[in-house]
């Protein structure tokens, strides 16, 4: 009997739940920015958004126009209710993944509008 169940164990197939997790956003975490109106973010499977809130540096809650998501997709673009001050921010999400698990996790960005873009230039050689 120990063998029977031990053969349908291998053979019968089994539902991995694999939990996703946020693969890109923009602005990026930790990257510095001189001016942002939306946040994007990006996830590595579909999952249901929850929640997104946003707190500057002095932990005040700043205001976003998110929507709950009834459906799973795997990009999401979450306005802002105007353009973000000077100041360092972060981002807080909460999702739910097919399987039904909450997943969550959070990244922080800089709002400095005289920040220089740093480009590299191409080398000659």
């Amino acid at each position: 009997m120990l063998a029977l169940a031990a053969l349908l164990t291998l053979v019968t197939p089994t539902q991995v739940w694999a939990h996703t997790s946020l693969t890109a956003s923009a602005p990026a975490n930790g990257q510095t920015v001189t001016a942002v109106n939306q946040l994007n973010l990006e996830f590595g499977a579909p999952l249901r958004l929850m929640s997104v809130s946003l707190k500057d540096d002095a932990g005040q809650d700043v205001a976003l126009n998110f929507k709950r998501s009834n459906t799973a997709k795997a990009r999401f673009v979450v306005p802002t209710n105007a353009p973000l001050a000077a100041a360092s921010y972060q981002v807080f999400w909460m999702g739910m993944g097919d399987d039904g698990h909450k997943i969550e996790g959070n990244f922080s960005f800089i709002v400095n509008p005289t920040a220089v873009a740093v480009t590299t230039a191409p080398t000659t050689e």
